[in-house]
């Protein structure tokens, strides 16, 4: 048993370390990226939930900054598990991962 959590733990440290980031698209100087928008459906990378956990939210603000007008911060809305009720936290931009963007209108 220990045998078998010990060879799970590593894969998925080494998923997290090594995979994970790469899932993000880094094209800082390359070319523009479109801003994260309220209403988008987001991965939210968190290092203190349980392996195979993943917090999937929505983003209800996403202010841009007044000096370039990108967004770095945003606030992620999730279910608290086991009640009925729901959380928000601040994240910034490279700690998340748009899964659907809302629709431009």
């Amino acid at each position: 048993f220990r045998f078998v959590q010990k060879i799970t733990d590593a894969f998925w440290r080494r998923w997290t370390e090594n995979y994970f980031p790469n899932l993000i698209i880094q094209q800082k100087w390359h070319a523009s990226k479109r801003n994260l928008k309220q209403g988008d459906i987001v991965i939210v990378q968190d290092s203190n939930l349980i392996r195979g956990k993943w917090r999937i939210g929505r983003i209800t603000t996403a202010d841009p900054s007044l000096r370039d007008g990108f967004v770095r911060n945003v606030g992620v809305e999730y279910k608290n598990p086991g009640s009925d009720n729901y959380l928000t936290i601040t994240r910034a931009v490279q700690r998340v991962i748009v899964l659907v963007p809302v629709k431009d209108q």
